[in-house]
């Protein structure tokens, strides 16, 4: 009788043991199937090599997409819109430097920079707060830290 409870203890055991690590591998698994992708948004000058370090670098609103995914993922559209209701939303269906519409690919583990002259944004609400979004291929939405309008079109 003990053995038989003991038997029955150790494969219990062993069956906990089992199905704990088969669901953390499958929790690993999806992590690397889903889409994980960040938006960072700032404003910068750019500096051509007949402008280098002169006040005739062109300003540019830079848009840096970081691809944490373990597959390659591609940007169907890149935005700019207001946190209030009511704003205007900017898309940029060609940002530079590739000038042609998307989508971007972004390597696994890889980042690309894209950016717009920053006289596209029209005029803006200094005070109005805006953020970056993007899209992807695969229909998911990701979205900035939200930056202030004047943070962007001052110099």
């Amino acid at each position: 009788m003990l053995a038989l409870t003991t038997t029955a203890g150790i494969a219990l055991y062993a069956a906990f043991v089992a199905t704990g690590g088969l669901a953390v591998q499958l929790i690993r698994e999806w992590r690397t199937w889903g889409t994980r992708l960040t938006v960072k948004v700032r404003p910068m000058r750019l500096a051509r090599p007949s402008t280098a370090l002169t006040a005739e670098a062109e300003p540019v609103v830079v848009f840096e997409l970081i691809n944490h995914s373990d597959h390659p993922v591609k940007v169907s559209s890149l935005w700019l819109e207001p946190l209030k209701h009511g704003g205007a939303s900017a898309l940029f269906p060609s940002p530079f430097p590739r000038g042609t519409p998307g989508p971007h690919e972004i390597p696994p583990h890889d980042s690309i920079t894209l950016y717009q002259p920053r006289d596209s944004l029209g005029e803006g609400e200094p005070d109005h707060r805006t953020r970056a979004g993007v899209a992807t291929s695969d229909g998911k939405t990701f979205k900035s830290q939200r930056i202030r309008v004047g943070d962007l079109l001052e110099d």
